[in-house]
């Protein structure tokens, strides 16, 4: 999911530009196009937290504070962009409609993260494996946002974007990767 000022600052080019390109994927029936109430990007400079095995466990409560306090501005109608069936078939992964349209700030942000990430670290791009495909196979449980994988496919760090989680959330979190001794960024 993204929004043209997220795909123009991942390209480098004009909102115009992007706009036009958009328009052409989503004639093509690559992409689908809906205006949905979304919560403005927050600045993601760095990780509210970085953990790794044999670290003190974090705050939750804290922790909790920190994520739910920086909403300050409410949602607005917002134009997204969100790969077809079509797209998912051609290139990989699903596509699909706007499942969970409660969810687009979210998604949007872990996009971000993901620009952030082509924009600092060029090379770990390779490396990133989302949600869904890490959700694949598996019935239940939490799998975080993204990961960062070694040269043998072994997760390496996971990535998750904290929206308005409260303190079970965060550890909850905490515990699944901590069980699987994976370093962590909560942004």
């Amino acid at each position: 999911m993204v929004s043209v000022p997220l795909v123009a600052s991942l390209w480098g080019s004009s909102p115009a530009y992007v706009s036009r390109r958009l328009r052409q994927l989503i004639a093509a029936d690559l992409l689908l196009v809906a205006r949905v109430p979304v919560h403005p990007l927050l600045p993601l400079s760095e990780p509210l937290i970085v953990w790794s095995p044999g670290d003190q466990e974090p705050d939750a409560g804290r922790l909790s504070y920190r994520l739910q306090a920086r909403w300050v501005h409410p949602p607005m109608p917002t134009t997204l962009y969100l790969a077809s069936r079509r797209a998912g078939h051609l290139f990989g992964g699903r596509g699909g409609s706007f499942e969970y349209p409660l969810q687009a700030t979210h998604d949007l942000h872990v996009a971000a993260l993901y620009v952030r990430l082509a924009a600092t670290s060029p090379e770990d791009l390779p490396r990133w494996r989302g949600e869904e495909t890490l959700r694949i196979g598996r019935k239940r449980g939490k799998v975080p946002d993204a990961v960062l994988v070694d040269s043998r496919g072994k997760p390496e760090r996971a990535i998750e974007f904290g929206g308005r989680y409260g303190p079970h959330r965060v550890r909850t979190f905490h515990r699944v990767c901590a069980n699987q001794r994976l370093v962590y960024e909560l942004w």
